[in-house]
């Protein structure tokens, strides 16, 4: 079940995100737990707005199913993700441990990155929703 994680240190003036328990994404270690898909789901819907409305693709909806365009979005926005080099471009979403692995940020914490800067009210009441992990 998806849940917030504290950031400690915090990350470019984040101190929360939302986190997955477990793998989500198209490959076979991927668990894509119904919860962990429809936050990520709701996170991309939040924060590529801007991206369908220029392009013309729709939105994932939170019906916590992997499916093509959750895969489309999660592997767009990693390849767009240019705080992160040497990033893993796999399509997949892995849980966070911490803000970094190495010199790259995971992708789920750069999604709230982009919910945190672009759409902060959005974001918050977005994590309001999920308790906090243990």
């Amino acid at each position: 079940m998806a849940y917030l994680m504290n950031l400690q240190p915090g990350y470019q003036g984040m101190d929360r995100i939302l986190n997955v328990r477990q793998k989500v994404g198209p490959d076979s270690d991927c668990v894509n737990d119904h919860d962990d898909v429809r936050a990520v789901q709701r996170l991309i819907a939040l924060v590529a707005r801007d991206f369908q409305a220029h392009h013309g693709f729709g939105l994932p909806q939170p019906t916590g199913r992997f499916d093509a365009i959750t895969g489309f979005y999660i592997y767009r926005l990693q390849v767009q993700n240019e705080h992160s080099p040497g990033r893993t471009i796999d399509g997949a979403v892995s849980p966070a441990r911490g803000a970094s692995y190495g010199p790259s940020i995971w992708s789920i914490v750069h999604f709230n990155l982009l919910g945190f800067n672009n759409y902060r009210s959005e974001w918050t009441a977005l994590l309001n929703q999920y308790p906090p992990g243990s």
